[in-house]
């Protein structure tokens, strides 16, 4: 235990002092020739009745101190903040993830896969957001950073619904540029569509394309990723099946400190997300951290018992 504000305790000291102080000028003895004089008082005193009296006077006064001491001792204690620190492992909860999907033809059915896990991921978060960025040959955000679960798992459920179907109408605005699966403009886009710059908010993109480029983008693969590099985002990549391409973005990947999953079908799209969701889950993991709470009951204790003595001894002294 620790006192938090102890200075508090100057303070107190020194009104302890000052009324310590007062009552030693107010019992000290009469100045000669100020008083009534009285003869035959030593044999007054040795009555039984005032040496009764005279005792139970000094044990009163002697509980009155002892009452007083502990009042101000629990006061100073309640003033300091008597505290107590734990230590614990803290478990944070404030991620972003952006789902960044290439919607070219080969990658609909992992899309529609991992638009399903999320969907069903999506009512066990909590103090989470996810956003969903499509893209093509162009990049549109189908909705934004949120953490209204209710609205996210339906808008991934049309994604899946629509894909499922083949409709074209749900990845429009995906085709207004020059080429195909152009992966570091997808993933820039990606990249910037996190906000609250200024929060200490983990960040993670979900990034799934076959990686097959067709056309001139803007940006670069490598240059996308120090993108995320320099806003200190993880990128794990999704794709359908090893090839060089693939090879490429693995390492690309890894420099934002994370991992690349292949796969052939959807069967295995739900380990994917579980692989990633337990990643992340580890690297939130705070840091062992020490928390303050308060203890009143040792100054509240004392004050009440100070309180009683006080009352009880002054009450006794009238009597």
């Amino acid at each position: 235990m620790a006192l938090t504000n102890w200075w508090m305790l100057i303070p107190i000291l020194l009104a302890v002092v000052a009324l310590s102080a007062l009552f030693v000028l107010r019992d000290r003895p009469a100045e000669p020739g100020s008083g009534l004089l009285a003869a035959n008082t030593d044999r007054m005193r040795r009555t039984p009745r005032f040496v009764r009296l005279a005792r139970d006077h000094r044990r009163w006064m002697l509980v009155q101190v002892i009452a007083v001491t502990l009042l101000v001792l629990g006061a100073s204690l309640l003033s300091a903040r008597l505290s107590d620190a734990a230590g614990g492992d803290s478990e944070q909860h404030n991620r972003d993830v952006v789902l960044c999907l290439d919607v070219s033809g080969s990658m609909q059915e992992i899309d529609a896969g991992l638009m399903e896990s999320f969907a069903e991921l999506a009512g066990e978060l909590r103090g989470e957001r996810i956003g969903l960025v499509i893209w093509d040959s162009s990049a549109v955000m189908k909705f934004p950073l949120t953490n209204d679960y209710t609205f996210i798992a339906e808008q991934l459920e049309t994604g899946v619904r629509e894909l499922e179907d083949y409709s074209y109408n749900w990845s429009r605005g995906t085709y207004e540029g020059n080429g195909s699966s152009l992966i570091g403009d997808g993933l820039a886009s990606c990249v910037l569509r996190f906000d609250r710059p200024d929060e200490p908010r983990a960040r993670t993109i979900i990034l799934a394309t076959d990686n097959l480029v067709n056309g001139d983008a803007i940006y670069t693969l490598p240059q996308a990723v120090e993108l995320a590099v320099d806003k200190e985002i993880v990128v794990h990549a999704v794709a359908p099946r090893m090839r060089e391409e693939t090879r490429e973005m693995r390492r690309q990947v890894a420099r934002t400190g994370g991992l690349t999953y292949t796969m052939d079908d959807r069967t295995g799209v739900e380990q994917v997300v579980g692989s990633i969701e337990t990643m992340d889950r580890q690297r939130l993991r705070g840091l062992p951290t020490a928390t303050a709470s308060d203890q009143r009951a040792p100054g509240l204790v004392l004050v009440g018992l100070g309180l009683i003595g006080l009352f009880v001894a002054a009450w006794r002294l009238r009597q």
